[in-house]
């Protein structure tokens, strides 16, 4: 992979939903933060919560409007 590149893991476990970002994560159940790395007070918890709530609502809206693939 390129490492100038920004990765990251989207993870969906039963009703949780998993994102980790170098050494960090954090675990969410759509309702609130059920597991976490990071200091729940800092920006960066804020920011990749926010990250992975956006994400999951971004991919179920592709899933629901049945956008998730176009064939060509």
């Amino acid at each position: 992979m390129d490492k100038n590149a920004n990765h990251f893991a989207l993870i969906n476990d039963g009703t949780d939903i998993i994102f980790v970002k170098d050494n960090d994560c954090i675990k969410h159940n759509r309702s609130m933060v059920t597991g976490t790395s990071l200091d729940r007070n800092s920006n960066e918890f804020k920011q990749i919560q926010e990250t992975l709530l956006s994400l999951d609502k971004a991919l179920a809206s592709l899933l629901r409007n049945n956008k998730w693939y176009k064939e060509q």
